[in-house]
């Protein structure tokens, strides 16, 4: 636990508290606190759904971003793309 002056409990809330619910810049959700904003947007394990995040099979040339709620269309809309991907792979 930190211990903060009373007179400055609004300056550490808005500043520096982890622990205090901030909006994510991305989605608005206001309930994320503010030590657990990066794991949030972070583009490989987060749950934000407006955070851009590279395409699963970027490692096989695959160069589409897009934000997380819209790649589930890309993947049914780039089956064949991704298959011709892997069938050329060396």
């Amino acid at each position: 636990n930190i211990e903060v002056v009373t007179s400055q409990l609004a300056r550490h809330h808005l500043l520096a508290c982890p622990k205090f619910p901030i909006d994510c810049p991305f989605c608005g959700d206001a309930t994320i606190t503010r030590e657990n904003l990066n794991s949030h947007v972070n583009i490989i394990s987060g749950d934000c759904p407006k955070t851009v995040v590279p395409c699963s099979f970027r490692h096989i040339g695959c160069l589409y971003e897009n934000e997380r709620c819209k790649m589930s269309s890309h993947y049914q809309e780039a089956n064949v793309q991704h298959l011709m991907l892997l069938s050329t792979r060396q």
